[in-house]
């Protein structure tokens, strides 16, 4: 007969990328939108445009430059400034591509690098997250469907705003689904299960019931004055048997564990009326 073997719990300590916990699942990732580099699209085209006319007419220019200083100076300037640009372009294009964030069912951490001078992270608990604001204004945010995400913390000082965010209505709702999710999950964590107001456990209550119908068969057979005690012993005992939780400082008080009051196992007990009668 085959035995089926223990499940293993996943290890996703840095899967997908460095920094990723333990038990940390990665949902998604974002860069910035197209037109985030859409002025450095215009600034290549033009020194693009420049740099061919000046191939296809280079014997034209070396003749005017021939005869004068101030205009080599001139040319060496341009060059110069377009070599910059140049640069410029390709290191914006590096960093549009190692700039990223990623969305956890616990996080979301914003990975902001750039190919030489700069390489932060920044992550927020979804649980810190108080509230989400998306907010796309104008045409363009509307034809192309990016905006900014901005995000309200708990803390004093806890405002996060993420700009050129793409498919902005999909990552708005993948980041409150997960803020949902992990809030809800901190909360049940961190919440004993108590009984409520008056409640009794169903064991106590089985015992009180065979109590009361022991007594009430042997009532016709006790003199009046010992039935008036048996009267008392069962009031007693149904009130040691209830559970207030009004009073936790004396359950408390009794009990070492902290959770050890926690009757039926954890299992959620029946109210007062949906109690068999």
């Amino acid at each position: 007969m085959n035995e089926e073997l223990p499940t293993i719990p996943a290890n996703n300590k840095d899967r997908y990328f460095k920094g990723q916990q333990v038990n940390e699942n990665y949902i998604c990732f974002m860069r910035h939108h197209w037109i985030y580099l859409f002025r450095e699209y215009i600034y290549f085209v033009i020194f693009a445009l420049i740099a061919i006319y000046a191939l296809l007419n280079i014997e034209i220019i070396q003749n005017v430059l021939r005869g004068s200083r101030e205009l080599k100076m001139l040319f060496l300037t341009a060059f110069l400034i377009g070599t910059f640009f140049m640069h410029r372009f390709f290191i914006r294009m590096l960093n549009y591509f190692v700039d990223v964030g990623i969305i956890t069912d616990m996080r979301f951490v914003d990975h902001q690098k750039s190919l030489f001078f700069k390489d932060n992270m920044d992550s927020v608990d979804m649980g810190q997250i108080q509230n989400i604001e998306r907010i796309g204004e104008g045409v363009l945010p509307e034809l192309f469907g990016y905006g900014d995400i901005k995000i309200y913390l708990t803390a004093s000082a806890g405002v996060k705003i993420y700009y050129f965010i793409p498919n902005v209505k999909f990552h708005y709702r993948c980041i409150a689904r997960q803020k949902e999710a992990r809030q809800y999950i901190l909360t049940e964590r961190h919440q004993p299960t108590l009984l409520p107001t008056g409640a009794v456990t169903q064991a106590n209550l089985a015992n009180s019931t065979q109590t009361l119908q022991n007594n009430n068969t042997n009532q016709n057979n006790t003199p009046p004055q010992a039935g008036l005690i048996n009267n008392v012993r069962e009031a007693n005992t149904l009130s040691q048997n209830t559970i207030d939780i009004r009073n936790h400082s004396t359950i408390n008080a009794k009990i070492d564990s902290p959770f050890a009051f926690i009757p039926n196992g954890g299992r959620p007990i029946p109210l007062e009326d949906e109690m068999p009668k």
